[in-house]
């Protein structure tokens, strides 16, 4: 009954495609009523409200989400041994999904490396990780690195960078 109800011809309520061709779907009986530009509008201001609380709910969960990992930090450095290799899991994937995110440099300007960054470019760099949302807990790391005193041996020092340059640009 129901169904015949929904189908029925005669149903005033029974949803139909508007015939000017915008797509919506309204009731038979509102179809005389019917304006395409205000109800598309609706529509999509409707769209934009459930877009704008689907944001607020992610952001919500994402936020969670950052200080359940926060504590999870807490519990590892409390008790560095007891850890569960699900945590070195965890962070070591959380860092793979931003490094993923991330476009791959490429040297243009192999002179201009700074290999002795002062505080105001370690700062710079510091926001610029945060703003690429880097994952918190290596941020530190990251930034101790930025020496060339901690860098890896192919760019340890100028000549070993100049040598490597020449091999890299031939």
């Amino acid at each position: 009954m129901q169904t015949h109800c929904n189908e029925c011809d005669f149903n005033p309520k029974k949803p139909v495609p508007c015939d000017a061709g915008c797509g919506l779907v309204v009731p038979k009986d509102e179809l005389k009523d019917h304006n395409c530009v205000r109800d598309l509008r609706l529509y999509v201001d409707k769209q934009n409200e459930q877009i704008a609380r689907l944001q607020q709910n992610y952001n919500d969960i994402k936020r969670e989400v950052n200080m359940l990992k926060d504590c999870v930090r807490a519990i590892r450095a409390a008790n560095p041994n007891g850890i569960p290799a699900i945590v070195e899991s965890f962070e070591h994937d959380e860092v793979e999904r931003w490094t993923s995110t991330l476009l791959r440099a490429r040297v243009t300007r192999w002179g201009g490396m700074i290999s002795t960054p002062d505080v105001s470019l370690q700062e710079s760099v510091r926001k610029a990780l945060i703003d690429s949302s880097s994952p918190l807990h290596i941020i530190n790391e990251l930034m101790e690195n930025s020496h060339e005193r901690r860098w890896p041996p192919g760019l340890s020092t100028l000549e070993i960078r100049q040598m490597n340059r020449r091999l890299y640009d031939n």
